[in-house]
């Protein structure tokens, strides 16, 4: 049998895994944002630069979004989830890379590690929502290539 005649197998997604297009420059409606820090290991790492589309606000559990803090001006790419509340669905920001369970997190106790970062809850729905929606920029949607520097104004 030749290596054409062979069915492709599907395959299937695998949890926690994700893919972003590389640009090679910045798309419209999207702008540049520099990754500092490891919370968002093992996908975006320090130094590099992440395409946010600005259009593209809407919440979504499990995606990367670019939020600033009103208070302070802060932004920081955060992972989104949606959970069950007191009284109703809420939102939660978290760092990417942080514990996932009890004992992964124990785990990083003993060695010295910190356990990643949280903000929440938000409400997702009714006239409370808006806090959260003013705070998201946009969804990161993909990395910028090796080299790439924003244009300066």
């Amino acid at each position: 049998m030749a290596f054409a005649d062979i069915p492709p197998r599907p395959l299937a997604m695998q949890e926690g895994l994700r893919s972003y297009i590389v640009y090679d420059r910045l798309p419209d409606s999207c702008l540049a944002f520099p990754i500092e820090d490891d919370s968002c290991e093992p996908h975006l790492h320090e130094g590099e630069w992440v395409a946010v589309d600005t259009e593209d606000r809407d919440p979504m559990t499990g995606e990367l979004f670019l939020i600033r803090w009103e208070s302070s001006g802060r932004r920081a790419i955060m992972e989104l989830s949606l959970r069950d509340g007191h009284a109703g669905a809420v939102w939660w920001g978290h760092s990417h890379n942080r514990p996932r369970s009890q004992k992964e997190r124990w785990a990083w106790i003993r060695i010295g590690r910190t356990g990643g970062w949280s903000d929440g809850p938000y409400a997702a729905d009714g006239e409370r929502a808006a806090c959260f929606q003013r705070k998201i920029i946009g969804k990161v949607v993909g990395i910028m290539n090796i080299g790439f520097r924003p244009e300066q104004d």
